[in-house]
């Protein structure tokens, strides 16, 4: 016969992140036992089994545990005292040095409240640093984005954060000129002109094999707009669908698509066909009075009538949100700026300032070329 409580195992003591779940075990023999957790030799309601299981530890977590063995017959017996060590998650911040045209440099940084951490960085067009602060050097749009950090302290616990990268892309420059291009008597003007391409348009994906069912306020696709240049202006915008199909009885006119978040547009109807099947040719609608030039948005699919007992009741294969965008004039500058002048009587000279037009007065000795440069 059995008597008492033996202790085959005892607990081990921990070191874990904070908000990671943390769990004591202890293994026994003997009749018919009953256990007790204990914290800091409090007794810990709820308890009462072989394993103490601990859910997002934090700091008030930290203490000593133990816990009490009663068997049916005999003594009672503790086992040994161990500790939870919480240690605390790195708190992590990334900046970076601000808004700059292509073909400059911009500096990323990161900082944690943990001496000794260490930094990994990740971003678009695979972008990956182990620097704590790593520049970007001469930069392109392709560097636009989102730029995450993750901090990982000593005790190999780890926080992340992210910033987003603006940049001005450098629109190219052509230059136009009044008379002929490459002949010119000695004295007359030549106005030379230079323009950009200054308009341009993102593609915001909210997936694929999207599926639409009758659930009450509709099902949600998140999405976040980023590459429209500082200082653009949106000048038109439009949701784009292929390969939407009405299945299971639904009929296409009972589909509906909305935006929320950046930007809110009412459900709206993207077929007029009172049957199933696919929609052709492929839909597109036009969102009005768009201006949001970055943040989070929402495509919201719902259905004016809920057919009931079918699961999906359209797809979709693609949709997208097309923003069209124009930049402001860019600022010129040229070179050299020998027999130039800004105004059409070549009187006042040029003498390097922004001046999208000047005007050349050919000479002997005149330039047989002049470059203009985006500020």
């Amino acid at each position: 016969m059995v008597s008492g409580a033996v202790i085959d195992t005892q607990p081990v003591a921990l070191a874990q992140c904070e908000g990671t779940d943390a769990s004591f075990t202890v293994a026994t023999t003997g009749p018919s036992l009953t256990y007790q957790w204990r914290k800091d030799g409090i007794a810990i309601d709820g308890a009462t089994s072989a394993t103490l299981d601990l859910t997002a530890i934090s700091a008030s977590d930290d203490a000593s545990y133990d816990v009490v063995i009663t068997p049916l017959c005999g003594d009672a017996v503790t086992s040994d005292a161990v500790t939870l060590t919480v240690n605390p998650l790195p708190t992590a911040d990334a900046s970076n040095s601000g808004v700059v045209c292509e073909g400059e440099s911009i500096t990323l940084s990161a900082t944690s409240d943990i001496p000794g951490s260490t930094f990994e960085w990740s971003g678009p067009n695979g972008f990956s640093s182990t620097d704590q602060n790593p520049v970007l050097s001469n930069v392109t749009m392709a560097n636009v984005g989102v730029y995450t950090v993750t901090v990982t302290s000593p005790a190999v616990c780890s926080s992340s954060a992210t910033t987003s990268v603006s940049i001005n892309p450098n629109a190219p420059l052509e230059i136009t000129v009044s008379g002929s291009a490459t002949t010119a008597c000695e004295g007359e003007l030549k106005a030379l002109t230079a323009s950009a391409n200054s308009v341009g348009s993102v593609v915001v994906s909210f997936g694929t094999n999207l599926e639409s069912t009758g659930v009450t306020g509709g099902v949600t696709f998140p999405a976040t707009i980023t590459g429209i240049p500082v200082g653009a202006v949106v000048t038109s915008a439009e949701l784009q669908f292929t390969n939407v199909n009405s299945i299971n009885g639904s009929w296409r006119s009972e589909i509906r698509v909305a935006l929320t978040g950046a930007h809110v547009l009412g459900a709206t109807q993207i077929s007029t066909l009172g049957s199933g099947g696919l929609i052709s040719p492929d839909p597109t609608v036009n969102v009005p009075g768009f201006t949001a030039t970055s943040g989070a948005i929402n495509l919201v699919l719902t259905e004016s009538f809920n057919d009931g007992g079918a699961t999906v009741d359209a797809t979709f294969g693609t949709a997208v949100l097309v923003i069209n965008y124009a930049l402001p004039a860019p600022d010129v500058t040229w070179t050299p700026t020998t027999d130039l002048y800004t105004d059409e009587g070549g009187t006042i000279p040029y003498t390097g300032g922004f001046a999208t037009t000047v005007y050349a007065k050919v000479s002997a000795t005149s330039p047989t070329s002049y470059l203009p440069h985006q500020a």
